[in-house]
């Protein structure tokens, strides 16, 4: 499918986005390049579904949208596993899919041994140990 935005308008405190027509078709990849503060995060998190668009559309599955935050927030208070799985929970997805959703990216990682440790540096260890 990729995503489409039409005649987007944000406006996030003094600052205005304003988006006429973009495409990013299904496979490809694009770049948003810009100085501080123009716009590019707040893009993506209208993208991901993080911020509710004001004017216009965002036509996208976002099921098939990740989003990385550039800052670790991480939730200490929570093992790996609920870390993983916090944004499915937000969707409302039901405990036992998010559950095997998580651990099949945990798996990926191979990092389910630490599925319900809480301490996240255990896993800065580990990919540190992949490196």
């Amino acid at each position: 499918m990729g995503i489409e935005i039409k005649n987007l308008e944000f406006q996030y405190e003094k600052f205005k986005l304003k988006i006429e027509n973009l495409e990013i078709k299904k496979g490809k990849f694009h770049t948003l390049v810009g100085e501080s503060g123009c716009g590019k995060t707040t893009l993506l998190r209208l993208i991901a579904g993080l911020e509710e668009v004001e004017i216009g559309e965002i036509i996208v599955n976002r099921d098939e949208i990740g989003y990385i935050f550039q800052e670790l927030l991480l939730l200490p208070h929570l093992t790996v596993i609920e870390n993983v799985c916090f944004g499915l929970k937000m969707k409302k997805i039901n405990k036992k899919k998010r559950i095997e959703i998580g651990r099949k990216y945990l798996k990926e990682l191979k990092i389910e041994d630490l599925e319900h440790r809480y301490q996240m540096k255990l896993v800065v260890d580990k990919v540190k140990e992949w490196l």
